[in-house]
């Protein structure tokens, strides 16, 4: 059996999946990953620095779950927009 060098390769994460983009939460999530992406940070590291669990952040990114509103703020100046309503908008 192989050894991991890393204890992130051993840890089981979630399948990636395709919000529906014909709800609003997909989009939502759709434009949370795409800001996520742009600023180069992990799922993780978003997680980390909301004070959230990863999984929670996924669900948000899958259109599972909606962000709680207190954390459009937070991630408006993480993504570095003018306005919370803007994680919300499409470029």
């Amino acid at each position: 059996m192989q050894r991991h060098k890393d204890r992130r390769d051993r840890q089981m994460t979630p399948k990636r999946k395709d919000p529906d983009l014909s709800t609003y939460q997909g989009r939502c999530g759709l434009r949370l990953r795409t800001l996520r992406e742009r600023k180069g940070i992990t799922v993780e590291e978003l997680a980390d620095k909301l004070g959230v669990s990863y999984g929670a952040v996924y669900r948000w990114e899958r259109g599972d779950a909606d962000p709680p509103l207190r954390f459009f703020p937070q991630l408006a100046t993480l993504f570095g927009l003018k306005s919370p309503r803007l994680i919300l908008s499409a470029d």
